[in-house]
């Protein structure tokens, strides 16, 4: 009778924290869309960003490499060091918003270029290399716009696996999917 008791006990907890781990997944995703809004008037979405100079160094940030935790210490340094108030309250969940909006900015952008009546043909090309031990995928996009060469990177997919072709198509399918 004890260790029915425990069992239960250790059950509800399970359950407990599996809710409570999917009520905190469904509020992050709640707020990672508050940066954008839609106009009735404009089938797009727009992004307001209140702090530029925050957004600005946090994509700097992380345009070199670094993590979103090592972004939000680095700007935490940075606002120590210079006592800029205007570089208070970023956390991780704020980057990744950041890099929400760069990203949907530049798929628009590519949207844009596609669009245009100018463009009749692009080029995908796909690179599968290491660099540092580390192997990847890199997918691009070139196009000739207005009589200048585009040359655009769509996809950046760490692989962990030999860079035959069935692993890339698997790698770059999941990772399209998810999106």
């Amino acid at each position: 009778e004890v260790m029915n008791d425990f069992c239960s006990d250790s059950d509800d907890d399970v359950v407990g924290a599996e809710a409570k781990k999917a009520a905190q997944m469904i509020k992050q995703k709640r707020s990672a869309m508050k940066l954008f809004g839609k106009n009735e008037e404009d089938p797009r979405y727009t992004a307001t960003i209140k702090n530029i100079v925050r957004f600005e160094l946090a994509i700097d940030h992380v345009s070199i490499g670094m993590s979103f935790r090592q972004v939000v210490g680095a700007i935490q340094h940075a606002k120590d060091r210079t006592k800029m108030s205007k570089l208070s309250g970023i956390n991780d969940l704020i980057v990744g918003q950041y890099v929400r909006v760069l990203v949907a900015t530049n798929l628009e952008m590519i949207t844009d270029i596609l669009d245009d009546d100018m463009v009749w043909a692009l080029s995908l090309a796909g690179d599968g290399s290491t660099h540092r031990g580390q192997s990847f995928f890199d997918l691009r996009m070139r196009i000739c716009l207005k009589g200048q060469l585009l040359n655009l990177h769509l996809v950046a997919i760490t692989m962990f696996d030999r860079n035959t072709a069935l692993n890339i198509f698997n790698i770059l399918s999941s990772s399209l999917m998810r999106c």
